[in-house]
C-alpha cells in the first residue's frame, strides 16, 4: 500500500477558497477509482504549521501513479495553488 501524506498552509483570508478546495479534493475519492482511502482532517493544535492533512491510500504504485496522471486530481491542485501558502507532501509504502 501507498500511503500519500499533504499538508496544507492557506494564505490568510482564504478560508472560503480553502473550504472549496477542501470540498473538491474530498470529492475525488468518489470519482477516482485507484483512491482506496481518503482522511481530511482540520489542526486542532494551536501552535500550528499547516492548517490541515490529507491521507490518501493507494492500493499499489502503478494506483498511486494513475492518480498522480488523472486530470481531475491536477485540476483540483490547480484551484488551490494562489490560495496556499506552504504544501508539504510525503509518499511511502505502509508495510
Amino acid at each position: 500500500m501507498i500511503r500519500h501524506v499533504l499538508l496544507f498552509k492557506f494564505l490568510p483570508d482564504t478560508q472560503a477558497e480553502a473550504a472549496e478546495f477542501l470540498r473538491r479534493l474530498d470529492a475525488l475519492k468518489d470519482v477516482i477509482d485507484e483512491i482506496h482511502h481518503q482522511e481530511i482532517y482540520q489542526n486542532i493544535n494551536f501552535h500550528r504549521n499547516y492548517d490541515t492533512v490529507c491521507v490518501i491510500d493507494f492500493l499499489n504504485q502503478e494506483d498511486y501513479q494513475k492518480y498522480c496522471d488523472d486530470e481531475r486530481h491536477k485540476q483540483v491542485a490547480r484551484y488551490s495553488k494562489p490560495y496556499l501558502e506552504d504544501l508539504a507532501c510525503v509518499d511511502y509504502e505502509v508495510l
